[in-house]
């Protein structure tokens, strides 16, 4: 449990940065 919540909120980090650099 502990992993895959790490997992996803490295990944919703990861997508965010993403986002902002596709939004810009």
């Amino acid at each position: 449990m502990i992993d895959k919540y790490a997992i996803g909120v490295r990944q919703k980090r990861m997508a965010g940065r993403v986002k902002n650099i596709w939004g810009k």
